[in-house]
Protein backbone atom coordinates (compact mmCIF):
# COMPACT_ATOMS: atom_id res chain seq x y z
CA UNK A 1 0.00 0.00 0.00
CA UNK A 2 1.60 3.11 -0.77
CA UNK A 3 1.75 6.47 1.15
CA UNK A 4 -0.39 9.24 -0.62
CA UNK A 5 -0.85 13.31 0.23
CA UNK A 6 -4.44 14.11 1.46
CA UNK A 7 -6.34 16.82 2.85
CA UNK A 8 -7.63 16.67 6.27
CA UNK A 9 -11.14 17.96 5.79
CA UNK A 10 -11.29 19.01 9.69
CA UNK A 11 -7.91 20.54 10.11
CA UNK A 12 -7.31 21.54 5.86
CA UNK A 13 -3.41 20.36 7.10
CA UNK A 14 -1.89 17.93 4.21
CA UNK A 15 -1.10 14.88 5.44
CA UNK A 16 0.91 11.47 4.10
CA UNK A 17 -0.66 8.88 4.75
CA UNK A 18 -2.98 5.86 2.77
CA UNK A 19 -7.34 5.26 3.04
CA UNK A 20 -8.00 2.52 4.99
CA UNK A 21 -11.68 0.87 5.09
CA UNK A 22 -12.78 1.08 8.85
CA UNK A 23 -16.22 -0.74 7.57
CA UNK A 24 -16.20 -3.02 4.58
CA UNK A 25 -19.51 -1.25 2.78
CA UNK A 26 -19.39 2.36 4.18
CA UNK A 27 -16.85 4.32 5.99
CA UNK A 28 -13.04 4.69 5.14
CA UNK A 29 -11.08 6.57 7.75
CA UNK A 30 -7.50 8.69 6.81
CA UNK A 31 -4.38 6.66 8.53
CA UNK A 32 -0.49 7.92 8.47
CA UNK A 33 1.30 5.00 8.13
CA UNK A 34 4.12 7.25 9.94
CA UNK A 35 1.86 6.70 13.04
CA UNK A 36 0.85 2.86 12.36
CA UNK A 37 5.04 2.07 11.85
CA UNK A 38 5.35 4.03 15.15
CA UNK A 39 2.70 2.28 16.91
CA UNK A 40 4.00 -1.03 15.73
CA UNK A 41 7.22 -0.31 16.83
CA UNK A 42 6.24 0.57 20.34
CA UNK A 43 4.09 -2.70 20.25
CA UNK A 44 7.43 -4.67 19.74
CA UNK A 45 9.56 -3.04 22.31
CA UNK A 46 7.06 -3.63 24.73
CA UNK A 47 6.20 -6.84 23.65
CA UNK A 48 10.67 -7.50 24.10
CA UNK A 49 10.87 -5.57 27.34
CA UNK A 50 7.98 -8.07 28.72
CA UNK A 51 9.97 -11.09 27.35
CA UNK A 52 13.30 -9.64 29.47
CA UNK A 53 11.14 -8.75 32.39
CA UNK A 54 9.28 -12.39 32.31
CA UNK A 55 12.71 -13.84 31.78
CA UNK A 56 14.59 -11.89 34.78
CA UNK A 57 11.14 -12.08 37.51
CA UNK A 58 9.36 -9.63 39.36
CA UNK A 59 10.97 -6.00 39.77
CA UNK A 60 10.59 -3.14 42.62
CA UNK A 61 11.22 0.48 41.62
CA UNK A 62 13.70 2.11 43.99
CA UNK A 63 14.09 6.07 43.91
CA UNK A 64 17.26 7.72 42.83
CA UNK A 65 17.77 10.36 45.30
CA UNK A 66 16.24 8.33 48.33
CA UNK A 67 18.86 5.27 48.02
CA UNK A 68 21.71 8.66 47.28
CA UNK A 69 20.33 9.30 50.87
CA UNK A 70 20.22 6.14 52.24
CA UNK A 71 23.96 5.09 51.62
CA UNK A 72 24.88 8.64 53.42
CA UNK A 73 22.41 8.14 56.13
CA UNK A 74 24.99 7.39 59.17
CA UNK A 75 22.39 6.02 61.22
CA UNK A 76 22.50 3.05 59.48
CA UNK A 77 26.00 0.80 59.09
CA UNK A 78 27.07 -0.56 55.27
CA UNK A 79 25.80 -3.95 56.40
CA UNK A 80 22.13 -2.25 57.32
CA UNK A 81 21.55 -0.55 54.23
CA UNK A 82 22.25 -2.89 52.00
CA UNK A 83 19.91 -5.38 54.24
CA UNK A 84 17.42 -2.49 53.44
CA UNK A 85 17.91 -2.74 49.82
CA UNK A 86 16.68 -6.55 50.08
CA UNK A 87 14.33 -6.42 52.39
CA UNK A 88 12.23 -3.68 49.66
CA UNK A 89 12.51 -6.42 47.16
CA UNK A 90 9.74 -8.12 49.63
CA UNK A 91 7.44 -5.25 49.40
CA UNK A 92 4.14 -5.85 47.55
CA UNK A 93 1.49 -3.23 45.80
CA UNK A 94 -0.05 -2.30 48.69
CA UNK A 95 3.45 -1.20 50.67
CA UNK A 96 3.08 -4.79 52.72
CA UNK A 97 6.54 -6.60 52.85
CA UNK A 98 5.83 -10.08 52.18
CA UNK A 99 7.35 -13.33 51.89
CA UNK A 100 7.95 -15.30 48.81
CA UNK A 101 5.20 -17.76 50.07
CA UNK A 102 2.82 -14.75 50.00
CA UNK A 103 2.74 -14.58 53.71
CA UNK A 104 2.86 -11.66 55.70
CA UNK A 105 5.95 -10.74 56.87
CA UNK A 106 6.72 -9.96 60.72
CA UNK A 107 8.90 -9.09 62.43
CA UNK A 108 10.29 -12.61 63.34
CA UNK A 109 9.98 -13.54 60.06
CA UNK A 110 11.95 -10.75 58.81
CA UNK A 111 14.65 -11.69 61.61
CA UNK A 112 15.09 -15.12 59.58
CA UNK A 113 15.40 -13.54 56.56
CA UNK A 114 17.78 -10.70 57.57
CA UNK A 115 21.52 -11.26 57.90
CA UNK A 116 22.68 -8.85 61.06
CA UNK A 117 24.95 -11.04 62.64
CA UNK A 118 27.15 -9.25 65.20
CA UNK A 119 26.63 -8.08 69.52
CA UNK A 120 23.69 -8.84 70.99
CA UNK A 121 20.70 -7.68 70.25
CA UNK A 122 22.21 -5.93 66.78
CA UNK A 123 18.64 -7.40 64.52
CA UNK A 124 16.46 -5.57 67.36
CA UNK A 125 18.69 -2.28 67.43
CA UNK A 126 18.58 -2.53 63.33
CA UNK A 127 14.48 -3.31 63.35
CA UNK A 128 14.14 -0.02 66.07
CA UNK A 129 16.27 2.14 63.56
CA UNK A 130 14.21 1.18 60.84
CA UNK A 131 10.88 2.22 63.22
CA UNK A 132 12.93 5.41 63.86
CA UNK A 133 13.92 6.76 60.50
CA UNK A 134 10.21 5.90 59.17
CA UNK A 135 11.22 3.32 55.94
CA UNK A 136 9.62 0.78 58.28
CA UNK A 137 6.13 1.11 60.17
CA UNK A 138 3.58 -0.94 61.93
CA UNK A 139 0.35 -1.02 60.76
CA UNK A 140 -2.59 -3.30 61.63
CA UNK A 141 -0.36 -6.40 62.02
CA UNK A 142 1.27 -5.77 58.93
CA UNK A 143 4.71 -4.06 58.34
CA UNK A 144 4.49 -1.39 56.11
CA UNK A 145 7.78 -0.43 54.08
CA UNK A 146 8.09 3.40 52.77
CA UNK A 147 7.52 3.84 49.32
CA UNK A 148 9.86 7.13 49.04
CA UNK A 149 12.02 4.39 49.00
CA UNK A 150 10.64 1.72 46.84
CA UNK A 151 7.83 0.27 45.96
CA UNK A 152 5.98 -1.51 43.25
CA UNK A 153 3.65 -0.84 40.51
CA UNK A 154 3.42 2.70 38.26
CA UNK A 155 5.37 5.23 39.50
CA UNK A 156 2.79 7.49 39.04
CA UNK A 157 0.35 6.35 41.28
CA UNK A 158 3.00 6.93 44.21
CA UNK A 159 3.94 10.16 42.86
CA UNK A 160 7.25 9.41 40.86
CA UNK A 161 8.04 9.98 37.72
CA UNK A 162 10.08 6.73 35.73
CA UNK A 163 13.09 8.77 34.78
CA UNK A 164 13.70 9.16 38.69
CA UNK A 165 13.56 5.42 39.35
CA UNK A 166 15.82 2.31 38.77
CA UNK A 167 14.16 -1.36 38.24
CA UNK A 168 15.71 -3.64 40.56
CA UNK A 169 15.11 -7.47 40.17
CA UNK A 170 13.90 -8.75 42.73
CA UNK A 171 15.02 -12.71 42.57
CA UNK A 172 18.61 -11.30 40.95
CA UNK A 173 18.81 -8.54 44.46
CA UNK A 174 17.38 -11.58 46.91
CA UNK A 175 19.89 -14.22 45.52
CA UNK A 176 23.05 -11.89 45.62
CA UNK A 177 22.22 -10.83 48.95
CA UNK A 178 22.08 -14.50 50.43
CA UNK A 179 25.06 -15.38 47.99
CA UNK A 180 27.58 -12.70 49.37
CA UNK A 181 28.27 -10.87 52.53
CA UNK A 182 25.99 -8.14 52.97
CA UNK A 183 28.36 -5.71 53.84
CA UNK A 184 30.93 -6.48 50.56
CA UNK A 185 27.47 -5.27 48.15
CA UNK A 186 27.45 -1.75 49.63
CA UNK A 187 29.89 -0.84 46.51
CA UNK A 188 27.11 -2.16 43.90
CA UNK A 189 24.49 0.25 45.51
CA UNK A 190 27.08 3.41 46.13
CA UNK A 191 27.06 3.30 42.40
CA UNK A 192 23.75 3.18 41.33
CA UNK A 193 23.81 7.00 40.54
CA UNK A 194 26.26 6.77 37.63
CA UNK A 195 24.44 4.02 35.99
CA UNK A 196 23.74 5.07 32.32
CA UNK A 197 20.10 3.82 31.68
CA UNK A 198 20.56 2.32 28.14
CA UNK A 199 23.77 1.07 28.43
CA UNK A 200 24.24 0.13 32.24
CA UNK A 201 27.77 1.94 31.39
CA UNK A 202 28.93 3.60 34.51
CA UNK A 203 29.29 7.14 32.98
CA UNK A 204 29.32 10.65 33.75
CA UNK A 205 26.08 11.27 31.47
CA UNK A 206 23.17 8.76 32.04
CA UNK A 207 19.97 10.10 30.50
CA UNK A 208 20.99 9.87 26.95
CA UNK A 209 22.24 6.94 24.67
CA UNK A 210 25.47 8.59 23.53
CA UNK A 211 28.56 9.96 24.85
CA UNK A 212 32.27 10.24 24.14
CA UNK A 213 34.55 8.07 26.14
CA UNK A 214 35.44 11.18 28.18
CA UNK A 215 32.15 10.89 29.93
CA UNK A 216 33.09 7.08 30.96
CA UNK A 217 34.03 6.07 34.71
CA UNK A 218 37.42 3.95 34.19
CA UNK A 219 37.79 0.99 36.73
CA UNK A 220 40.01 3.57 38.88
CA UNK A 221 37.93 6.34 38.23
CA UNK A 222 34.75 4.04 40.01
CA UNK A 223 36.80 3.59 42.78
CA UNK A 224 37.70 7.24 43.59
CA UNK A 225 34.01 8.06 43.49
CA UNK A 226 33.77 5.57 46.50
CA UNK A 227 36.75 7.54 48.30
CA UNK A 228 39.59 5.35 47.72
CA UNK A 229 43.04 6.98 46.90
CA UNK A 230 45.53 4.81 47.61
CA UNK A 231 46.76 3.08 44.00
CA UNK A 232 46.74 -0.37 45.72
CA UNK A 233 43.57 0.01 47.39
CA UNK A 234 42.18 0.54 43.87
CA UNK A 235 43.70 -2.45 42.42
CA UNK A 236 42.53 -4.72 45.32
CA UNK A 237 38.92 -2.76 45.05
CA UNK A 238 38.27 -3.62 41.08
CA UNK A 239 39.25 -7.21 41.80
CA UNK A 240 36.94 -7.75 44.86
CA UNK A 241 33.89 -6.24 42.89
CA UNK A 242 34.99 -8.20 39.23
CA UNK A 243 34.29 -11.04 42.03
CA UNK A 244 30.86 -10.06 43.11
CA UNK A 245 28.68 -12.54 41.38
CA UNK A 246 25.23 -14.50 41.86
CA UNK A 247 24.97 -17.58 41.12
CA UNK A 248 27.12 -18.19 38.34
CA UNK A 249 26.40 -14.18 36.89
CA UNK A 250 29.09 -11.52 37.35
CA UNK A 251 27.49 -8.33 38.75
CA UNK A 252 30.35 -5.93 37.57
CA UNK A 253 32.03 -6.30 33.80
CA UNK A 254 35.35 -4.34 32.84
CA UNK A 255 35.94 -4.39 29.22
CA UNK A 256 38.19 -2.15 27.34
CA UNK A 257 38.86 -1.07 23.45
CA UNK A 258 42.13 0.39 22.72
CA UNK A 259 43.11 2.72 25.85
CA UNK A 260 39.40 3.31 26.70
CA UNK A 261 38.14 1.14 29.65
CA UNK A 262 34.85 0.93 31.21
CA UNK A 263 32.53 -0.79 33.84
CA UNK A 264 28.93 -2.12 33.57
CA UNK A 265 26.73 -3.58 35.71
CA UNK A 266 24.68 -6.56 34.84
CA UNK A 267 21.05 -5.32 33.54
CA UNK A 268 19.44 -8.52 35.36
CA UNK A 269 19.86 -6.49 38.71
CA UNK A 270 19.43 -3.31 37.56
CA UNK A 271 17.76 -1.69 34.68
CA UNK A 272 16.31 1.90 34.64
CA UNK A 273 15.39 2.29 30.89
CA UNK A 274 11.50 1.07 30.15
CA UNK A 275 12.47 -0.85 26.56
CA UNK A 276 14.63 -3.81 26.91
CA UNK A 277 18.31 -3.82 27.33
CA UNK A 278 20.09 -4.57 23.70
CA UNK A 279 20.93 -8.43 22.82
CA UNK A 280 24.55 -7.33 22.85
CA UNK A 281 24.91 -6.31 26.40
CA UNK A 282 23.23 -9.48 27.63
CA UNK A 283 25.25 -11.40 25.34
CA UNK A 284 28.41 -9.60 26.74
CA UNK A 285 27.81 -11.07 30.01
CA UNK A 286 26.36 -14.29 29.23
CA UNK A 287 29.68 -14.66 27.70
CA UNK A 288 31.26 -13.92 30.64
CA UNK A 289 29.56 -16.44 32.99
CA UNK A 290 30.86 -19.27 30.43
Amino acid sequence: MKNKKYMDMETGEVVVGAILPTDVNTNYKLTDLRQVDNYRRTTERGAEMQKFNDSVGSYTFALRESVNTLFSNELFNDTERVSIMYIGSFVDYNCNLMTNNNMLMDKKLMNKYVRIAGKYNAFNNFYNKLIESGILTEEDGCLKWDNKLCFKGKPQLHGNKINNCYRTYDQTLQRLYENNQPKSLSVVFRLLPYVNKFTNELCRIIDVPTYSADDLYSPQEVAELLGITDPMDKKNFVRRALKIKVGNEFVFMVSKVGKVAKVTINPKLVWMNGTAPEHTLLNLFELAKK
